[in-house]
C-alpha cells in the first residue's frame, strides 16, 4: 500500500461541513463569459432522452434522502403529486414519485475510458464514443475542488485503508473530534470497498459511507460510489485507462418531438456562459430556429438538474381535406334505376378522417401504470438496518 497516497477526504461526519482550503482551479477557455462569440465545443454533445417518472410506495424507515439514493437522484427530483401532500410528509403507504429523466449524452468517436462530469455529478464510460455505462456519484465540494482536465488512473486497490490527509486532522482536532491517521478497512471505512485511484494519485473513485451523498457536492475531492457501482467500474478499468475530469452544467436531448435542456449550478463560480453553451448544443443538434429562449429563461432560474422542455412540439402536417364525392346523373334510359349516389351512400364512401384530434404533447407520461420498486445494479437497495434508522450512522467520510 503506497504510503505517500494523500486521500482528499470527509472525516467523521461533522466534517460535512467545507473548508476553504483547496487550491483554485482556473477556468478552462472553453468555458469563458461571453462564449456565444465565438462557438465553443463542448465535451458533452446533444444525446437523447432516457428514463422515466416513476410511482414509489414508501415503505416503513424510508425517508426523501434514502428514497433519492435508491433512485440514485437527487431528493429534488423526488415528488409527491401535490403540495398538500408534501407538507404532511411522508407515511408508509404514500405513493411518490421519482424522476429518473436525464439527457444521456453523445460523445466524439475518439473518446474513451471514464468521463467524470463535475456540475451533474455523473461518470461515464466510454469506449471509442459509445457510451457504456453512467453511474450516479457524489463530487467535491466548491472549497475542495477536483482538478479538470485529462489524467489517467494510477492506482487500483480493493479493501483499502484510508490514510487521513494532515488537513483533515486539523479539521478533526480543531472541531474537537478525535484524530485519527489511518483507517483500516472495513465498514466504517469511508472509502468503502474499492479505490481506483487517479491523477497525481491523491484523487480517487471509491465507495462510501454516506450514500446519501450521492448527486450532491459533497466530497473533499475524490468522487463516492454506491457500493455495486464502483465495483461495478473497478472490473471495467484498468491501470492506464484515460479520466477526463470535465466541467459542463448544461446538457441537451432532442427528439422527435421536442428539445430538452438540464442544467446544474456552476458551483465552482467559473464563470461559465450558460446561453452560449446552450446556444452552441443546439447549433450542433441543427434546432437553434426552435429553441424557445423564455424556455430557457425558466430552466436557468432552477438550475437544479431537471430535465425541461425548451421548445414547442412539433406537431404532425393536418392531411388534406377528402372531398366529398358526388352523385353522376345518370345515363340509363327512363325508367331504369338511377345509380345516383344517395347521401347515405356518399357518406359511406367518405373514408375515415386522419387529422389527429389534438396537438401531440412535449410531456411523455408521468407514471408508469404500476407502482416500481428502486433498480438494481446502477442504484442498488440501501440495506434494510441502514433504512430502518433514517439518518446515516456518524462515520469518517471521504
Amino acid at each position: 500500500m503506497p504510503s505517500l497516497r494523500i486521500l482528499p477526504a470527509l472525516a467523521l461526519g461533522a466534517l460535512l461541513a467545507t473548508t476553504a482550503l483547496a487550491p483554485a482551479v482556473a477556468a478552462p477557455a472553453a468555458y469563458a463569459p461571453r462564449a456565444e462569440k465565438k462557438m465553443v465545443k463542448l465535451p458533452l454533445m446533444p444525446g437523447v432522452l432516457v428514463g422515466n417518472i416513476n410511482p414509489y410506495i414508501v415503505k416503513r424507515g424510508d425517508t426523501l434522502a434514502w428514497i433519492a439514493a435508491r433512485f440514485g437522484v437527487h431528493p429534488l427530483h423526488v415528488t409527491k403529486p401535490s403540495a398538500k401532500e408534501l407538507r404532511h410528509g411522508m407515511s408508509r403507504g404514500d405513493k411518490i414519485y421519482v424522476d429518473q429523466r436525464r439527457v444521456q449524452p453523445a460523445f466524439k468517436a475518439d473518446v474513451s475510458g471514464v468521463v467524470l462530469n463535475l456540475p451533474e455529478a455523473e461518470v461515464y464510460l466510454v469506449d471509442k464514443g459509445t457510451l457504456v455505462r453512467a453511474y450516479p456519484v457524489a463530487v467535491s465540494n466548491a472549497d475542495w475542488k477536483a482538478p479538470i482536465g485529462d489524467t489517467r488512473i494510477v492506482d487500483k486497490e480493493k479493501h483499502p485503508t484510508w490514510y487521513v490527509p494532515k488537513r483533515i486532522q486539523a479539521e478533526m482536532k480543531q472541531r474537537g473530534i478525535e484524530v485519527i491517521e489511518k483507517m483500516d478497512p472495513g465498514p466504517s471505512n469511508p472509502l468503502g470497498v474499492r479505490w481506483i485511484g487517479w491523477g497525481d494519485g491523491s484523487y480517487g473513485f471509491h465507495g462510501t459511507t454516506v450514500p446519501t451523498s450521492i448527486k450532491h457536492y459533497a466530497s473533499h475531492g475524490c468522487v463516492r460510489f454506491l457500493r455495486e457501482d464502483i465495483i461495478d467500474l473497478y472490473d471495467r478499468v484498468q491501470i492506464g485507462t484515460a479520466v477526463h475530469v470535465i466541467y459542463q452544467p448544461v446538457t441537451l436531448a432532442v427528439d422527435r418531438k421536442t428539445v430538452w435542456l438540464s442544467v446544474y449550478p456552476d458551483y465552482y463560480n467559473l464563470g461559465f456562459d450558460f446561453k452560449g453553451a446552450i446556444k452552441a448544443l443546439a447549433y450542433q443538434a441543427g434546432v437553434l430556429d426552435r429553441v424557445q429562449w423564455k424556455m430557457v429563461d425558466a430552466a436557468l432560474k432552477e438550475k437544479d438538474g431537471t430535465v425541461m422542455p425548451i421548445a414547442k412540439p412539433i406537431e404532425p402536417p393536418h392531411p388534406p381535406a377528402t372531398p366529398k364525392p358526388s352523385a353522376k346523373p345518370s345515363t340509363k334510359p327512363s325508367g331504369s334505376p338511377s345509380t345516383a349516389a344517395s347521401p347515405s351512400t356518399a357518406a359511406s364512401a367518405k373514408p375515415a378522417s386522419t387529422h389527429p384530434s389534438a396537438a401531440v404533447s412535449a410531456k411523455p407520461s408521468t407514471a408508469a401504470s404500476a407502482p416500481v420498486t428502486a433498480p438494481t445494479g446502477t442504484n442498488p437497495p440501501l440495506t434494510p438496518t441502514s433504512a430502518a434508522t433514517n439518518t446515516p450512522a456518524p462515520a469518517a467520510s471521504h
